[in-house]
């Protein structure tokens, strides 16, 4: 995922870009409170469990990657909105 603004990767949970400071609306942040609750509770099972429930595992780390999609769509449709907004604030 990356930063709307200054296109930089989302690497840890911060109401903030920690590269250019660019604050996230509240929806975005509560999902990248999600996205990384289940990232870091995937690592987690990952390095204690055994392969028997390797399967299970692919499954969240599938889930993971499509809800990483679907915030990067939101990022830049964000991106796209600040835009277009800013466009209409210069021509009023």
């Amino acid at each position: 995922m990356q930063c709307p603004k200054c296109y930089n990767v989302i690497t840890e949970l911060s109401t903030q870009c920690l590269h250019c400071n660019y604050s996230y609306e509240k929806e975005i942040y509560e999902r990248l409170t999600i996205y990384f609750e289940m990232k870091k509770e995937f690592t987690h099972l990952h390095s204690v469990v055994k392969n028997d429930v390797w399967a299970s595992m692919q499954k969240i780390s599938r889930s993971l990657a499509n809800y990483e999609r679907l915030m990067d769509t939101d990022l830049k449709n964000l991106c796209e909105f600040e835009a277009a907004k800013e466009c209409a604030i210069f021509f009023l």
